[in-house]
């Protein structure tokens, strides 16, 4: 993976030289210039007057156009999904960002490790908004009715990359209001996490630059129409010949409500009217800071639609653990993350069921074959090989969950990496299932015995299907079930998405859809709770209709045929 370095002084922070950084946080293709302090916000809106030449091409060079826009709209929908599932995991409680954050709370080397990793995870998503943002940006010369409606779905590419940076700094810096120690580390140089000085204060300003503003005001002010009818028989003619699935509409729907406020916002108050089209001049310093904190904290309160609570009851999991047995797989699905628009299937989550010790007991101890593998390690029983050769995860393993208090009978990767978390926390969802691998029960014992080793490693907020030492949810799974050291485990493929290898949960599914009814079947039906897009109550459902729950539609809010 290519890095991203950013530059730029310290001293770019002090104002009224802002506007010039404000544009974003340096991409790494060359050197920064230096900051003028006669550049003001006239001279950066002045070139949005010309025409853009990417969008221009759509005319000139339709095919060179169109190679840009498929290109960049891959690069869009991970990064975009990245930062959507990136801000789902670490801005809430229990998170690494949050377990660093109180001030009188010492930190160690371990928890830094993934503050910085995923810290630096975000900032590379980030400069890649901001470089298609820039590339896709819209000159009032651009007429509608030619180039720019022929280049339409690069500009709305643009514009959305460009919400994407206010959306999600917003939502970070609401997030770190409250936590001030938190904003402190994020501003701390990291040379070996590639992380520059006062990062925080430089992607925060970045996204509310008055640049960035008037551009999203522009596009919300005079191509709404132009958007409904881009996808709803075309413009002129024009189609989506790249996003036919609809996701750069969808991800801008899902804010459409923050662009409203916007453009309400930016209308009818003066002062935001003469901040985004830079009459404010030196009485900056008297005026940017406290209307930051009001951006913020108004997009912060205008977010996708999110319910207090799950289609599934703390009941139906307690009922649903009754018909589980430890190894089982489990699969998981929320509602309304704005992640699962860029998520192509429809199980996004999947996680290992362990049981109790007293069930792993229950499980394991009668069998021969089990008993024979742990007697050589000179021990009893399963349970006790696990005590034995992992003290501190069996510890954790036999406690209470520090959420709910329930028993921790659940093995995940999440944002705080490999983890313990009881069933009523980590499936506090409106879709979950379970399957049986159709293994020996010493295959699924040593499949436990290795999850249990990857306990504490850290969360893969790359999402690189190749490294051992950080993982995520499908290959935390997967990767113990691997065939390995004389144990048969389950072989699930994995398949290229948007440029990179990836295992998502829905393999599963299909693998297990796919071997049905085969007598060499790895995986067998336990379980379903199917949700309800409508938010009513979740109701147990059938074998043949989770068979075909991979081909449901995902998204926002799921489909479900």
């Amino acid at each position: 993976m290519i890095c991203h370095e950013f530059h730029g002084s310290r001293r770019w922070i002090v104002l009224p030289v802002l506007l010039v950084i404000w544009t974003g946080i340096t991409l790494p293709m060359t050197e920064a210039a230096p900051p003028s302090s006669a550049a003001t916000a006239p001279d950066l809106l002045d070139r949005d007057l010309d025409v853009n030449p990417v969008l221009a091409q759509a005319v000139s060079d339709p095919a060179a156009f169109q190679a840009h826009v498929k290109r960049d709209h891959a690069r869009f929908l991970k990064s975009a999904a990245r930062l959507e599932k990136l801000a789902e995991s670490l801005f809430r409680q229990g998170s690494p960002f949050d377990r660093v954050a109180p001030g009188e709370q010492l930190t160690n080397a371990r928890q830094l490790k993934a503050v910085y990793r995923a810290w630096y995870s975000f900032l590379y998503n980030l400069s890649v908004m901001a470089e298609l943002a820039e590339k896709y940006r819209a000159g009032w010369k651009d007429p509608t009715s030619g180039a720019l409606r022929a280049a339409f779905e690069g500009y709305l590419l643009g514009v959305d990359a460009n919400l994407c940076r206010l959306a999600i700094v917003s939502r970070l810096v609401e997030f770190a209001q409250t936590r001030r120690k938190l904003e402190t580390l994020l501003n701390e140089p990291q040379p070996a996490f590639k992380i520059p000085d006062r990062a925080f204060e430089r992607v925060s300003l970045a996204a509310v630059s008055p640049i960035n503003l008037y551009r999203l005001y522009r596009f919300h002010l005079s191509h709404q129409d132009d958007l409904e009818r881009f996808y709803n028989g075309g413009l002129d003619g024009v189609k989506p010949r790249i996003d036919v699935e609809g996701r750069l509409k969808a991800y801008y729907d899902a804010y459409r409500a923050l662009a409203d406020r916007l453009l309400s916002t930016i209308a009818k108050e003066p002062a935001w009217y003469r901040y985004v089209f830079g009459k404010i001049g030196h009485a900056l310093l008297d005026f940017i800071f406290p209307v930051q904190k009001s951006l913020f904290t108004w997009v912060g309160d205008t977010r996708v639609k999110r319910r207090q609570t799950r289609c599934i009851s703390p009941a139906q999991l307690h009922e649903m653990q009754k018909h589980l047995q430890p190894g089982d797989i489990i699969l998981e699905r929320q509602e309304w993350f704005l992640s699962n628009i860029f998520l192509p299937g429809f199980w996004p989550h999947a996680e290992l069921y362990l049981g109790t010790p007293a069930q792993v007991r229950r499980r394991f101890d009668a069998d021969p074959a089990v008993r024979a593998w742990v007697q050589k390690k000179g021990v009893g029983s399963f349970v006790d090989y696990l005590a034995k050769k992992y003290p501190e995860p069996f510890n954790v393993w036999n406690s209470p969950n520090p959420f709910d208090g329930n028993p921790q009978v659940v093995l995940e990767a999440i944002s705080e990496g490999v983890v313990f978390s009881s069933m009523e926390h980590a499936n506090h969802a409106d879709y979950c299932a379970a399957l049986r691998p159709r293994l020996s029960l010493l295959d699924i014992a040593k499949a436990i015995d290795l999850a249990f080793s990857y306990y504490g490693a850290g969360y893969d907020f790359q999402f690189d299907f190749a490294t051992e030492s950080d993982l995520v949810c499908t290959e935390f799974v997967c990767k113990s079930y691997a065939p390995a050291h004389g144990k048969k485990g389950l072989v699930i493929p994995m398949r290229e998405y948007l440029g990179s290898p990836v295992l998502r949960a829905d393999y599963l599914v299909e693998t297990y859809a796919r071997e049905f009814g085969k007598p060499d079947a790895q995986l067998e039906f336990v379980y379903f709770l199917k949700g309800d897009p409508q938010g009513r109550p979740a109701v147990v459902s059938d074998e043949p209709t989770f068979r075909t729950s991979y081909l449901w539609k995902g998204g926002l809010k799921s489909k479900p045929d």
